[in-house]
This record gives structure tokens, sequence and C-alpha cells, in this order.
């Protein structure tokens, strides 16, 4: 059986970086998957300094058919080291691992043309990075009989744990039903982990968007695309378990790299607001975005670097509330002022 005749449905993407310590749960998820039709999942390994790549090709080595010259292929060269092979049991499972020699992320290379040959073929592409994993055997085939059957669904999702790596315990269930005018507003509801959507429309998707670095996001403009280009399925029901770290792109204690996030985060949100749904609503997105960095410099009693009277100057914004507040976060006397009144309001309560 040759690897080309392999007709993939799915492709799970699972970017990694100093997960050591979390991936075999994610690879776990990946193989215990119950499925009436073939998937492969490429793991990404981008240069790990933990030892990860020695996990990874440890778990290859006990649970993967190393000998079926049929299927097996090894290949290096100077960016990568690459094994494609099928599970020992499951065997409609099929991993294409590459061990990066060097980080990319960091000098921003794309791994796009490692995915692509995986992607070519098949109809679906689902998400899980190193560091989540699913629960539930049955996620790919029950989000790809759903797409089957419904031709005008572009994406489907579910729910998530939510496991504190600092309190050892799952502390909350991350994801529901949303419409594309909250996630303007607010976090995603949509775990990128229970995802799984249409290869095509996600092609579509990349050939025809720009997106800013600084924006911070990878995942809302996708889900924005979908919302706007397709229907978007929520089924009720936890499938996997997003690990929250206690520091990560996403979630961070350092107040810049948080006010960082937040600013691009929104800075997305607008853009795609103005992109989608006009001028109005982009407004309303970049009034929410100055309203979240001012509680953020409040909450830390820390001025920030981000320039929010530009930001009203330049959205036509004009409350003499939110202007007065940006001028008191710009000195500790008036964060202190508000932090007090905050406390006051607080005790009165």
């Amino acid at each position: 059986m040759d690897r080309v005749d392999i007709n993939f449905i799915v492709c799970i993407r699972c970017a990694t970086f100093n997960h050591a310590p979390y991936i075999v749960d994610a690879m776990n998820g990946f193989c215990m998957q119950n499925t009436d039709f073939p998937y492969v999942c490429v793991i990404m390994d981008d240069a790990s300094t933990d030892g990860e790549q020695d996990v990874i090709r440890n778990y290859l080595q006990d649970n993967f058919d190393l000998e079926d010259t049929n299927i097996v292929r090894n290949e290096e060269t100077d960016d990568y080291i690459l094994t494609f092979a099928r599970h020992k049991t499951n065997h409609n499972c099929y991993f294409a691992v590459y061990l990066l020699k060097y980080n990319h992320n960091s000098i921003r290379k794309s791994k796009a043309p490692y995915l692509k040959e995986w992607e070519e073929n098949c109809r679906y592409i689902a998400l899980c990075e190193g560091d989540d994993y699913w629960t539930d055997s049955n996620k790919l085939q029950l989000q790809v009989n759903y797409l089957n059957e419904h031709n005008d669904c572009g994406l489907v999702y579910s729910q998530a744990d939510i496991f504190s790596q600092n309190d050892k315990k799952t502390i909350g269930i991350w994801g529901k039903q949303t419409e594309m005018i909250e996630l303007f507003s607010s976090s995603s509801q949509i775990p990128t982990l229970t995802t799984c959507f249409r290869k095509n429309l996600y092609y579509e998707y990349l050939d025809s968007i720009k997106n800013d670095p600084a924006w911070v996001l990878g995942d809302v403009p996708l889900w924005l695309y979908f919302m706007h280009y397709s229907k978007v399925f929520f089924i009720p029901q936890v499938i996997g378990c997003y690990r929250l770290l206690e520091e990560s792109a996403s979630h961070s204690n350092d107040f810049y790299k948080r006010a960082h996030f937040i600013y691009g985060a929104f800075m997305c949100r607008q853009y795609y607001a103005q992109k989608y749904k006009g001028t109005e609503i982009a407004r309303k997105v970049a009034r929410i975005r100055v309203e979240n960095m001012l509680n953020h410099s409040f909450n830390y009693n820390k001025s920030l670097k981000q320039d929010l009277l530009k930001d009203l100057i330049n959205n036509k914004i004009f409350n003499i509330k939110i202007f007065v507040l940006i001028l008191l976060s710009k000195f500790k006397l008036g964060r202190y002022f508000i932090i007090k009144q905050r406390t006051i309001r607080v005790n009165i309560q």
C-alpha cells in the first residue's frame, strides 16, 4: 500500500513547542479516535529545547509501526526530520511528525509548505496544539458526520474543560453558541482545540486575508471568516481539555505583554468589524478596546504605552468620561484616585 493511495478525510494540525510534559496527552487523544475513515495528524515540533522531540520519538517507537516499508517514510533535510507511519492498532490513524532543526517561529518562517502535501487531498482540518488534548474518542467522527450531512456548514466546534496547570484541577468549561457580533466585543467562545472545518474554505481564507502579526489572534479572524461565508454549528458537548498555563501568548502576568495582547486582539476585531459589518460596529469595537485597556491600566496601577487619546480621535469617539479616564491613567495619582473610587463602590455594595 503506497502512501499516496491513502485518502485522508481529516488532517489534524498539531503545532507544539516546549510541551514535553503535555504532548503525550495530545497524542493519546489523536490515536484514540474511533473513525470509519483514515486521518493524518501532522505534529510540528518547532525545535523544542525541553526534550519534547525525544518524547515524540519514544511515542512513535512504542505506538506506531515503523517497520512497514509500504507505509513508513523517513526523510531528513536541512530544515527537519520527518517520520510518517501508521498506528499499530488503530489502522485509521497516521502520524506525520516533523522535528524541526531550528525554530521557525522566531524568524517567521512559514511551516505551510510542510503541511500542504498532507492537506492537499483531505476534506477537513482539525486543530489541537501540543499542550491541549481531546478526551472524546468520537470527536472526529461526530464532527465529520455533521459536516458531511450539511454542505452549507463550514465549521463545527464543541466545548472543552479548562484545566488550570497551576491548581492541577478543572476550573470551568469553555465553549458556547456564539454569534459574529459577540466575537467582535468579547473573548472567543470557540475553543480552537474543538474545531473541525472545511479545508477548501480555509484555503480561500488564506488566499483572501492578510493578517497583521501585531494582531496576535490567529483563530478569531478565521472564525469570523467562516461565520461570514458559511454556517457554523455548535455541539454542546465536552470533547477535550484546554490547558491554562501560567504564562502564554494569551495569558500573561506581565502587564505590558498582556496590554499588547489586549490591544492587538481588539485591533484585529475592529478590522473585521469594519470589513463585515461597517463603520458603526467598528467604532463600537474601538471603544470597547479603549475601555479594556483602561481597565487593565487601573487593575495593575501602571501607565500604558499605547496612545488611547489617538484612538479616540482616529475613531471619532467623543466621550468626556473616557477622555478624562485616559488622562487620569497617565499619572500615578490619577490612577490612585480611580482605584480608590472603585474600592469605595465595592465596599458600599
